[in-house]
């Protein structure tokens, strides 16, 4: 409940979806705010930075040997034009792709008057979208990280708690959107809990919750004779 977005399977034909909205943000020290929306056929891009280019040097990126023969072609000015596009700048503001005819995305439609229509129809649905939920990376990032770390200082996973119907042990975390792992008597193993376990004898049950962002909970213990 704490999440926006909206179940994919068995979702009743009053809920279908007519688009769906993708998203780019930083990669590291790496900048990029790239928003994007689509229907079955149409792909629509906004780059809002388009000074920086798509591909820029990024350590853990750049160690997969694709990126590095991408490099070296780049380096060496043998990219084709389709490739070199993503090392460049300006990038264009606007991108529209058929993603039917051209599903590598190679060819951007954004200003052929022919499909006018249809790039005004996917702008304004993303902007219709932006507008309802916001898109925090406008925000500077000091004040985003401000409304996550109050102070600046990085919250803490709550306790996992226990609750016991007979054999059956319960755990949950106060902090919305936490995992929690557990471990059964002296198996030194983590498991993530999904639901609801069954206690055999009198083992220990020791647990801890973490949120991503946060920092991990404490251990806590259900004794298995409690």
């Amino acid at each position: 409940s704490h999440l926006h977005g909206q179940p994919i399977f068995d979702t009743p034909a009053e809920n279908h979806r007519d688009y769906i909205i993708a998203g780019s943000d930083r990669f590291d020290s790496i900048e990029e705010h790239q928003r994007a929306i689509r229907d079955t056929r149409w792909k629509y891009i906004r780059n809002y930075r388009p000074d920086l280019p798509f591909f820029q040097p990024l350590p853990f990126r750049d160690e997969l040997p694709t990126m590095q023969e991408l490099w070296r072609l780049h380096s060496e000015g043998n990219l084709t034009s389709a490739q070199a596009k993503y090392f460049v700048t300006p990038r264009p503001a606007e991108e529209l792709y058929d993603t039917q005819a051209d599903p590598h995305e190679i060819t951007n439609l954004a200003s052929d008057p022919a499909h006018a229509a249809t790039l005004e129809r996917l702008r304004s649905a993303y902007d219709a979208f932006t507008e309802r939920n916001g898109d925090l990376s406008a925000m500077p990032e000091a004040d985003m990280i401000e409304t996550m770390w109050p102070g600046l200082e990085q919250p803490q996973t709550a306790l996992v708690e226990f609750s016991r119907t007979g054999n059956s042990l319960t755990l949950r975390s106060a902090t919305p959107g936490a995992s929690i792992g557990y471990q059964l008597g002296g198996d030194p193993r983590w498991h993530l809990y999904t639901g609801p376990i069954s206690i055999d004898g009198n083992k220990d049950v020791r647990a801890k919750a973490i949120r991503y962002g946060y920092a991990e909970s404490s251990i806590t213990v259900f004794g298995g004779s409690q």
